[in-house]
C-alpha cells in the first residue's frame, strides 16, 4: 500500500479487502473510510459469472483477526507462531489456508527459515497436512531445487 502512496493503517488492508470485494462485484462502489475515500466508483470490466475468492495474508494474530472479518481465506508462510493464531481464529470459523513453504538445498539467502533438504521439506508437508491446511505452495530458489521437491514429491501424489 506504500507504493500506492496509501499510509500505514490498522483498516487498509480491511478497507481494501471491502472496495475490492465490491468491485469485482460489478457493483458502483462508494466509502468513506478511514483510509480510502471512493465516490461511485465501478469497474469497466464486467463481473466474473464465478465469486472471485480474497484472501489475506496473514502471520501475526491481527491479521487473522482481520481475514476472520473480511476474507475468504488467508495465505502465509507457516511457522508455530502462525500454527497458534490459525487454531485461535479457527475456533471461531474456518477458514481456508494456503501456506507456504520457501525450500533451497543450497541458497542460504533464499529464505531464513527454508526447508534445505527434501526430507525436510517432506516433513514440513507432513505437518501441514495433518494441521488441515487446504494448500501448500513450495517456494524454490531455482531449478534445481524445483527437480529436486518434484523428484520426491511428485512421487508420493
Amino acid at each position: 500500500m506504500k507504493k500506492a502512496g496509501i499510509e500505514h493503517h490498522a483498516s487498509a488492508v480491511e478497507e481494501c479487502i471491502t472496495v475490492l470485494r465490491s468491485l469485482i462485484a460489478g457493483e458502483r462502489t462508494s466509502l468513506e473510510g478511514s483510509v480510502f475515500h471512493i465516490d461511485g466508483m465501478r469497474l469497466r470490466t464486467p463481473a466474473p459469472v464465478a465469486p472471485v475468492l480474497l484472501y489475506l495474508a496473514a502471520i501475526g494474530l491481527p491479521s487473522w483477526e482481520a481475514a476472520l472479518r473480511v476474507a475468504d481465506g488467508v495465505a502465509t508462510i507457516w511457522s508455530d507462531e502462525v500454527a497458534q493464531n490459525r487454531q485461535k481464529v479457527m475456533a471461531e470459523r474456518a477458514l481456508p489456508t494456503a501456506a507456504l513453504i520457501p525450500f533451497s538445498l543450497t541458497k542460504s539467502d533464499f529464505f531464513e527459515h527454508r526447508a534445505t533438504s527434501v526430507e525436510e521439506l517432506e516433513e514440513r508437508i507432513a505437518v501441514l497436512e495433518g494441521e488441515g491446511v487446504d494448500e501448500v505452495i513450495i517456494a524454490y530458489a531455482d531449478l534445481d531445487d524445483l527437480e529436486a521437491a518434484a523428484g520426491r514429491i511428485g512421487a508420493r501424489a
